[in-house]
């Protein structure tokens, strides 16, 4: 189960419907959706059952229903994920409910109106403020097609079976392409020690290939003269790449696919010139199969002892770092694991000692030397993880 936006405390469960009115990113959604509108049918029940009370007013039965339903509806919500994508329903129907509620105030007609009017102005200003409609990544969406790239004969205008390493989809990239072209991510796809089915899927796919191209960001920093990958960006694509048992086509040469879209993410608009939009874009490289070339991205842990550091961080906090992982990647003076399902990362680094860091947080934290965290001797407080415990205006990055 993805953990990304599930609470971590009964607290934070139950104060969500008021987090989700903070104007931060990765509350319940990945984007900067403030919505207050849940705090505000808080505020209307307690009114409303104040009057009630008094006998000022009666609110109708299916009001009741429905109003309960939605609150109900956060209970399984927040069991299974906490992610707005699948709380869609209940994101419109609060709507609903707060202009049913604000018709029962005892209030003139007029008085009602203007008020329903207010919390459409106040939710849209919140909305708006922290606009993010109109932006892919860092690129802002001006006019179609929205992300932008030349066409270019033998790449764009041909089938291809196209290899992507970056977790972003290229979704608005893809359709500018040969409508009969295939399109492979590797970058979820388990690697070549795995016996996983999608493993096998993959190599099929690209063994029945007939063009196979790598397509990845042309970076200007790291081209050549030849507006080629250098050398320390050929190793590094070779590296993932060899998970897959691919590997760039020795005497193959990059095509650069323009974009002006992608020269946004590198330069300013206005300083745009031919020299600089020549260089961004897409890298297509012709891909070889390589069944043989050693792999070293990632690997199974046969160390005892970074075995047992792993394992006494994954007892401490199995919700956060699942124990049952057997891949760590090699980093610059050390070893780090990853929990995908929690955005989470433990490393073990010599000399430094074991830490964790979570994906949104800018710092790690320390957990203890090797030795303390062999003998137990750490404390690991699993509700209180830097950048993702509490709410969202207590987390520290």
């Amino acid at each position: 189960m993805i953990l990304r936006f599930s609470p971590d405390t009964w607290r934070d469960a139950l104060l969500r419907p008021l987090a989700m009115a903070a104007p931060d990113a990765f509350v319940y959604i990945e984007l900067h959706a403030p919505d207050f509108r849940f705090a505000l049918v808080l505020l209307l029940m307690l009114v409303l059952t104040a009057l009630a009370w008094k006998k000022a007013v009666a609110v109708p039965r299916p009001l009741k229903v429905l109003t309960a339903t939605m609150w109900l509806a956060f209970v399984p919500w927040l069991v299974t994920s906490g992610n707005g994508r699948y709380f869609i329903p209940f994101l419109l129907c609060v709507g609903v409910v707060c202009v049913a509620l604000l018709y029962r105030l005892p209030a003139t007609r007029g008085m009602r109106a203007s008020l329903v009017l207010l919390v459409l102005a106040m939710q849209a200003y919140a909305v708006f403020s922290v606009n993010q409609m109109d932006r892919w990544g860092f690129v802002k969406w001006s006019k179609a097609p929205y992300f932008e790239i030349v066409p270019m004969p033998g790449i764009t205008d041909k089938p291809h079976t196209f290899v992507s390493i970056t977790q972003v989809s290229y979704s608005l990239v893809a359709p500018q392409f040969h409508p009969d072209s295939r399109w492979v991510s590797v970058s979820h796809l388990p690697d070549r020690s795995s016996t996983d089915p999608e493993y096998q899927w993959g190599q099929q796919i690209f063994k029945e290939a007939t063009s196979l191209q790598l397509i990845v960001n042309a970076l200007p920093g790291s081209s050549t003269p030849q507006k080629q990958p250098n050398e320390a960006t050929r190793a590094y694509l070779n590296g993932v790449l060899a998970a897959q048992q691919l590997q760039l086509a020795t005497n193959g040469h990059c095509s650069v696919v323009r974009s002006r879209s992608m020269a946004l993410l590198s330069y300013d608009d206005s300083s745009l010139d031919e020299e600089k939009l020549a260089l961004a874009g897409f890298w297509v490289c012709p891909l070889a199969l390589a069944p043989n070339v050693p792999f070293e991205q990632s690997l199974k842990v046969s160390d005892p002892r970074l075995n047992a550091i792993l394992r006494k961080v994954e007892q401490a906090c199995p919700r956060l770092f699942p124990p049952g992982q057997n891949i760590v990647f090699k980093i610059e003076d050390g070893f780090r694991r990853t929990y995908s399902d929690s955005d989470m990362w433990v490393m073990v680094l010599n000399g430094i000692g074991v830490m964790y860091k979570y994906w949104h947080a800018l710092n790690p934290v320390l957990i203890g030397t090797d030795e303390q965290v062999l003998r137990g001797d750490f404390k690991l407080d699993c509700n209180n993880i830097r950048g993702r415990s509490g709410l969202p205006w207590e987390r520290e990055i």
